[in-house]
């Protein structure tokens, strides 16, 4: 596969730019190509525009999002986006032109999916995205696994990259200019779930993650806070064993030689499945397991809700950029049309779907141009001159790309919803734990 031709429409520093990014990419994007080459071809993938409630002003050329999601994958982040692309074109659209969504599908992946495969589909659904014209950015990926790879392309495509969901600390470690992300690394998210628990008086933790590098790498992280701080970890194990169900590893957590139930103060869990995460809820609390179960991002999701009965979540905490309790104007007033529109509760996906259009509209109108190396520029310089403030808060990057300067909620189901209980600001300005815990503001 070969990257796409010079765009003679480019400007000569943009060409300049792209060469430039070219020689930083070879090492990184090496092995990728390695696996794509090798791999089994996969069916073409579908685009579709997203249906928006106003489409904008009439007579001129859209500029377009692309939304890159699974067909089946129905959390809220897509109706996020279109509540905001609406709001954007009724609003007279970016600089006239109307803004239109199109909802680009990738497969779904899990522990057991081959990485070869991953990479593969990844990098030739970036590479099909590529040749979109008049592209304002590309927003999703479901997971660090898909992100990773189709960030190569994007920044060698010179493509505008905000990646949604993934939390990989390595997203934003290659120095690219174009790619950016909207929630806190895995590094940042078990400090602060860490942080919270130990402030709690936790101190002797039961840890299990899928075999994903997603959830070996946030466990590894809280595995850490927890040794910098003298807690014990009682158990360290997979919840997805093949040779185990999750029925006999809760029985192992209630029955072993190694330490008794009460003698766990809280689970720490993390999986890139939805429904392997559901199972061990529902199984947990069926047989009697009562203490918090704790976890990252993907907790405070409606995808855990609707597949976990609602007595069982008491007690499931979670981290997310955005505070659902909020009494903020703007997020006020995004509650109301959320649940006017689509007729639930706006979850953490919901909010960032919503501020990632906000905020790419924003970044247009202040560039007065689509060029993504020049909106790159803006997103940062943003930072320092205008923050922009979404319904999640301050949505600010640093030089990195990583998002910053903003505010980390910690969330606990009270077996009805969840409710904000802390709230963190990023960057962490804490290094180990002596004696107590500093508190952070709690709700």
């Amino acid at each position: 596969m070969r990257a796409q031709p010079p765009d003679p429409s480019r400007s000569a520093s943009q060409r300049n730019r792209v060469r430039a990014r070219r020689r930083r990419l070879v090492p990184a994007v090496a092995l990728l190509l390695l696996g794509w080459a090798i791999s089994v071809f996969r069916p073409d993938f579908t685009f579709s525009e997203v249906g928006l409630a106003d489409r904008g002003p009439a007579g001129a050329e859209a500029i377009r999002i692309v939304l890159v999601e699974p067909p089946a994958h129905t959390d809220q982040f897509m109706e996020g986006a279109r509540l905001a692309a609406s709001e954007v074109n009724r609003g007279g659209g970016i600089s006239g032109r109307p803004l239109a969504l199109v909802h680009a599908t990738e497969d779904a992946y899990d522990e057991h999916t081959e990485l070869q495969r991953v990479v593969a589909d990844s990098m030739r659904l970036a590479s099909a995205i590529a040749k979109k014209r008049d592209l304002l950015a590309v927003v999703g990926h479901v997971s660090s696994a898909t992100a990773i790879p189709a960030s190569g392309l994007y920044e060698e495509n010179d493509i505008l990259f905000l990646a949604s969901h993934a939390t990989a600390s390595s997203l934003t470690r290659h120095g690219f200019d174009t790619v950016f992300a909207l929630q806190p690394s895995n590094a940042d998210i078990a400090a602060v779930m860490a942080h919270y628990a130990l402030l709690q008086g936790h101190r002797r933790f039961v840890l299990l993650a899928d075999d994903t590098g997603y959830g070996s790498e946030m466990v590894s992280f809280f595995r850490n806070w927890v040794a910098l701080n003298q807690g014990t970890v009682l158990f360290d194990g997979s919840i997805t064993s093949h040779q185990r169900s999750v029925e006999r590893l809760v029985l192992f957590l209630l029955d072993n030689e190694l330490f008794r139930p009460s003698d766990i103060d809280a689970i720490f869990l993390t999986a890139s499945s939805v429904d392997d995460t559901a199972t061990f809820i529902n199984t947990a609390r069926g047989l009697g397991v009562s203490m918090p179960i704790l976890g990252p991002e993907y907790l405070f999701s409606n995808l855990i809700l609707n597949r976990v009965d609602r007595a069982a979540m008491k007690d499931v905490v979670g981290a997310s950029i955005y505070d659902g309790d909020s009494q903020q104007p703007a997020a006020e007033t995004f509650r109301t049309a959320f649940q006017e529109q689509f007729g639930v509760e706006p979850d953490q996906v919901g909010a960032i779907g919503y501020d990632a259009v906000k905020l790419l509209a924003e970044a247009a109108e202040r560039t007065g141009e689509i060029e993504a190396g020049k909106l790159s520029d803006t997103l940062r310089i943003m930072r320092y001159d205008r923050p922009f403030e979404g319904v999640t808060g301050r949505l600010v990057f640093d030089a990195s790309g990583l998002v910053t300067d903003t505010d980390v909620f910690v969330v606990r189901h009270d077996g009805t919803r969840f409710e904000t209980v802390a709230r963190y600001r990023k960057p962490l300005d804490w290094q180990v734990l002596v004696g107590p815990p500093p508190a952070p503001d709690l709700k």
